[in-house]
This record gives structure tokens, sequence and C-alpha cells, in this order.
């Protein structure tokens, strides 16, 4: 079963309607709606939430829904990715201050 199957059943056994879950869970109707019909998914934050809220392990809520474990996991890499791009601009731009730091403490004859 998908993880938008898993919200919307869960969703029902408890009585809840989207916007009631949405309210509780501080995201738009749109939001839930976008989840169940798999148009989006949640993300890390937001499927514990999900989890802790609807009384659902993440194993639950996920285990069957091979699309979302890929989703995650080419989330988990990009994230990787971007946190080596900031280190090297960063460092970039320390040095680059350095450099214009010594370049303005050196006086020309």
């Amino acid at each position: 079963m998908t993880i938008g199957k898993n919200i919307m059943n869960k969703r029902k056994e408890l009585g809840l309607t989207q916007k009631t879950l949405a309210e509780n869970l501080n995201v738009s109707d749109k939001t839930i709606s976008s989840w169940v019909n798999e148009r989006t998914y949640p993300d890390i934050e937001m499927l514990i939430q999900l989890s802790d809220y609807l009384s659902l392990s993440l194993d639950e809520l996920i285990k069957e829904d091979i699309e979302m474990v890929k989703n995650i996991d080419e989330n988990v890499k990009d994230g990787k990715k971007w946190k080596k791009w900031n280190k090297l601009i960063i460092i970039a731009f320390v040095l680059l201050l350095v450099l214009l730091f010594i370049t303005s403490q050196v006086k020309f004859a």
C-alpha cells in the first residue's frame, strides 16, 4: 500500500477530515490532498509528525511505497551534494575576504 492510501485509510479510521488533519499538522488541506493523491510526498520531518499523529510507525507509513523511499533517498543524496558545494563556497568567500584584507593592508610606495 502506498503512503497516500495509508494516510487516507488511517485518517478515515480516526474519523478525521483532510481539513482537520491539515490543521493539526499545520499544513493546508491541499497539501494533504497532494500527499493522498501522490502528487507530492511529505518531507522527512513531516513523515515523523504524520507517524506520531496517526499512531503509525514510519515503517507502516512508507514501507511498501517504493517511489516514496526512492524520493527520500534522492533528497538525502541531493542534500549531501549541496552541503559540499556550500562548504566550498564558504571557503572560497573566506579566502577572498582574507585576500582583500591583505591587499588593503599593503601600502604601495
